[in-house]
């Protein structure tokens, strides 16, 4: 289980230990998380998929922020 903020929010992401290359999280994070929350709504563990969606929208925001943060700066 991961945990962010002291919330469970997603279980680890699956890897291959004999390749050293950076993975694309940022691209299948959301996608890979889809067969879990499934289980832990099937489960009744709705806290986890909560965490989940509350921490990545923060998460988008953050960045989104930084990306018109750094515009900015450029052209001023």
């Amino acid at each position: 289980m991961v945990y962010y903020c002291g919330n469970p929010i997603r279980t680890i992401a699956p890897n291959d230990p004999s390749d050293s290359s950076i993975l694309n999280y940022d691209q299948v994070f959301i996608r890979d998380f889809i067969p879990s929350s499934i289980a832990f709504l099937l489960k009744g563990e709705f806290d986890i998929v909560r965490n989940f969606i509350l921490h990545t929208l923060q998460l988008q925001v953050i960045e989104q922020c930084d990306y018109i943060s750094f515009c900015n700066l450029l052209h001023s």
